[in-house]
């Protein structure tokens, strides 16, 4: 009996060294890579965007790894690499990743995720773009400079093909950036005035242009002569201190025209006319046409005249 008390002794102190033995080598087999995924919503594609962690369970040794991602190596614990995986649709996404230490030992790891919910772009935001074109024009003898105003706006490049200059046509183009949308008009295209194409061609004029054409006189039976003379009429022109613009009630048609007559008797009177042989003088700024009246019959000499109508038709 005590042979055999022995012997289960010695074999219960064998069982329990070899059972620290394999305590102790135990750790060996817990070798492995640590791989997690986190799913995030990318708003600028709408699509999802895995970010894949890995890590190595070894405090005291490199672990190199294998992945469908790349290959690499992950220094001792707690050290992580982290890949991203973009442009992904919603569902399940995995990533499996081999790994080994400089002891040989080798494992692997998987990680999956699932990517769901709403992942959208958003709206696109709303700019409008407005260039201004400034004319060559002449107006009381001052010039204007052709000019173009294309400001840049958030969002947007902008492009001018011409030239600003008198007679050309300039074209401005928008175009929108990544997430952002120009509402209305992008294009704008426009002609510049041909004239006036200077300083020069909108110098100070003459006070009173010399007539050119349809001068024509008469004397009537009331002893009135009335004067006909007509000018080209041009915007900028002064006469009898008053500024000529077409359009005006002055003008007498639209092509520039306008008929003045000769001073009656009775303004002549009035202005301090000199007669000299018996014919009028006018001055040196005849006045503008007034209001044609009715004549009141016949004359007598030396009685001031009333002033005639004068016939625009004539």
């Amino acid at each position: 009996m005590r042979l055999v008390t022995h012997a289960r002794a010695y074999l219960a102190a064998l069982l329990m060294v070899m059972v620290g033995l394999v305590a102790v080598a135990s750790p060996a087999s817990a070798h492995t890579p640590v791989v997690e995924g986190e799913v995030v919503c990318d708003t600028e594609t709408g699509l999802f965007d895995v970010v894949w962690t890995i890590g190595n369970s070894e405090r005291d040794k490199v672990m190199t790894y294998t992945s469908r991602l790349g290959d690499g190596t992950v220094e001792p614990n707690p050290a992580t690499v982290t890949l991203t995986e973009s442009g992904l649709q919603a569902g399940s996404h995995s990533l499996q990743v081999d790994a080994s230490w400089p002891n040989g030992v080798t494992a692997s790891d998987t990680a999956t995720v699932v990517a769901e919910g709403e992942c959208a772009k958003p709206e696109p935001e709303k700019v409008t773009v407005n260039p201004s074109f400034t004319d060559n024009v002449c107006v009381d003898n001052t010039y204007t400079e052709p000019g173009l105003d294309a400001p840049e706006v958030e969002g947007t490049t902008v492009r001018v093909d011409g030239t600003v200059a008198p007679g050309e046509t300039v074209t401005v183009t928008y175009t929108a950036l990544e997430g952002y949308v120009i509402e209305g008009q992008s294009v704008f295209e426009h002609t510049f005035p041909t004239e006036p194409a200077s300083v020069e061609d909108c110098a100070d004029r003459p006070e009173q242009p010399e007539p050119v054409v349809d001068q024509r006189s008469e004397v009537r039976e009331d002893c009135v002569r009335v004067e006909r003379r007509t000018w080209d009429i041009v915007t900028g022109y002064v006469w009898d201190g008053e500024q000529w613009v077409l359009g005006e009630p002055e003008v007498r048609n639209d092509t520039g025209w306008v008929t003045v007559r000769r001073l009656t008797v009775a303004e002549r009177v009035a202005k301090g006319c000199i007669e000299i042989e018996g014919e009028e003088e006018v001055p040196e700024n005849p006045a503008p046409p007034t209001t044609p009246t009715t004549p009141t019959g016949s004359q007598t000499p030396g009685t001031p005249a009333v002033p005639t109508a004068v016939d625009a038709g004539i």
